[in-house]
C-alpha cells in the first residue's frame, strides 16, 4: 500500500518554518491529487490552539477543523477508500495540554 507522510505539507507554513521548507516540506501535490494517484494510506498530523490545525512539528499549515470528526468526514468525502492516521503533536509547544489530553476530552464531548 502506498503512502504520504504529513499528508498535509502541500501547503505553505507561516513563520520561521517558511524560510526552511526543506527540512518539514513532504508533499509537493495536495491529499485529492495523491489519492487519484495512487496513495491509499495518509498520515495527518494536528495540534490544537483554538482549534484542529495541519502541521508538522514546528511548521503550521493552514488547514483547520473544529473537530476530530471533521478530519474524518473531510478524508472519508474526498478519499473513500483511504486509511489514515490522526497523530496529535505540538500541544506542550504551545503552552496547551498535550494532544492526548485534548483528544480525550473532544472524544469525551459529542
Amino acid at each position: 500500500m502506498i503512502g504520504a507522510h504529513d499528508t498535509f505539507t502541500f501547503q505553505d507554513a507561516g513563520g520561521i518554518a517558511a524560510i526552511t521548507p526543506d527540512s518539514w516540506k513532504c508533499q509537493s501535490v495536495d491529499y485529492e491529487t495523491l489519492y487519484k494517484k495512487g496513495v491509499r494510506m495518509f498520515d495527518i498530523r494536528v495540534y490544537w490552539n483554538d482549534n484542529w490545525r495541519a502541521c508538522h512539528g514546528a511548521a503550521h499549515l493552514s488547514s483547520r477543523w473544529n473537530t476530530i470528526q471533521d478530519i474524518c468526514d473531510e478524508m472519508k468525502n474526498n478519499c473513500p477508500e483511504a486509511i489514515y492516521r490522526i497523530v496529535l503533536e505540538n500541544g506542550k509547544l504551545l503552552g496547551n495540554p498535550t494532544g492526548s489530553e485534548i483528544f480525550r476530552f473532544t472524544t469525551e464531548v459529542q
